[in-house]
């Protein structure tokens, strides 16, 4: 499946996995609990709003109801939803007196104890999505090879090298079904106040792909200099949940290109190059260098 238009991706590496990755022809796609950020994954989503809120939400959401009616009929398989149905077909009619009584004696009341059983139903909620979320196995990457923080951490002090992944949609492979990491200050939620409201009068239902995505593809601002994009599934055999990784094989056509680190040793360079020119012979091959001027990398042929 195709999820974006992006053609590379970059991944940082040691010289070690370097060689393992081109030698092998497969990459390693791992469980969160191996990741280096003890959040990634692994928290559990709230509800960022507190009782009064979602009430007074609630009951803004029936007062527009009644006053302008609805515009179709909320579908949705519920005795609960076809009595709001024929409450909103009978109140609409009322004057404003009955409309604030019905309020008053109802609505609030029963939004109050929705909010109670919402929250109560948070753990529950929580842990099937922690269950579906146990056999998640990732591969990471960025939109970019140049970040000095980058080749420091994940590229072994900049005596690694960065492999340049092309996305084949031809062949739809994993690449094209990458997607964005969202960075924000707070830790996401499990819905937002306008999202429950409109999830509970059936105008958008939210859906587990909206939990699940918010879990694997959301980090702390801390990490937004790394740009990453990550292609996410699950481990096909349950035996290697517990072993935390899997190696997937890749098409040769997949890598693009390699950019070697300013500090790589000639003996690694050199035996990736071996490597290259008996299987990647396509692979475009740059050199980092420490730029004179200025705290960056500059890249030249090699």
């Amino acid at each position: 499946m195709i999820t974006h238009d992006r053609e590379y991706f970059y991944k940082y590496v040691s010289a070690e996995t370097a060689k393992a990755i081109l030698t092998t022809e497969k990459v390693r796609w791992s469980s969160p609990r191996l990741f280096n950020d003890p959040f990634d994954v692994q928290f559990d989503l709230q509800f960022p709003f507190t009782e009064e809120k979602y009430v007074d939400a609630v009951v803004k959401k029936m007062r527009t109801h009644f006053k302008d009616g609805r515009k179709q009929e909320v579908v949705a398989d519920s005795t609960t939803v076809a009595a709001f149905n024929y409450l909103l077909d009978v109140m609409g009619k009322g004057d404003p007196a009955q409309i604030n009584e019905y309020i008053d004696e109802i609505v609030r009341p029963s939004a109050i104890e929705g909010y109670q059983k919402v929250q109560g139903n948070l753990e529950s909620k929580n842990q099937f999505v922690r269950d579906s979320l146990f056999g998640l196995c990732i591969f990471c990457m960025s939109e970019k090879y140049d970040d000095l923080l980058m080749w420091s951490h994940y590229a072994a002090s900049h005596t690694g090298a960065v492999i340049k992944f092309r996305c084949l949609p031809e062949l739809d492979t994993a690449f094209c079904a990458a997607t964005p990491v969202q960075y924000q200050p707070d830790m996401p939620a499990w819905a937002t106040l306008d999202e429950l409201i409109e999830d509970l009068f059936a105008e958008k239902p939210l859906g587990t792909i909206h939990h699940f995505h918010r879990l694997a593809a959301t980090k702390s601002t801390a990490w937004e200099y790394e740009k990453e994009w990550r292609m996410i599934s699950k481990f096909r055999n349950p035996e290697l949940v517990y072993q935390g990784y899997v190696d997937y094989k890749i098409f040769p056509e997949e890598v693009s290109g390699i950019i070697f680190g300013c500090r790589i040793s000639s003996d690694a360079k050199a035996e990736i190059q071996e490597i290259l020119a008996a299987k990647f012979s396509h692979a475009t091959q740059l050199q980092a260098s420490t730029d004179p001027s200025q705290y960056g990398l500059v890249f030249s042929e090699t």
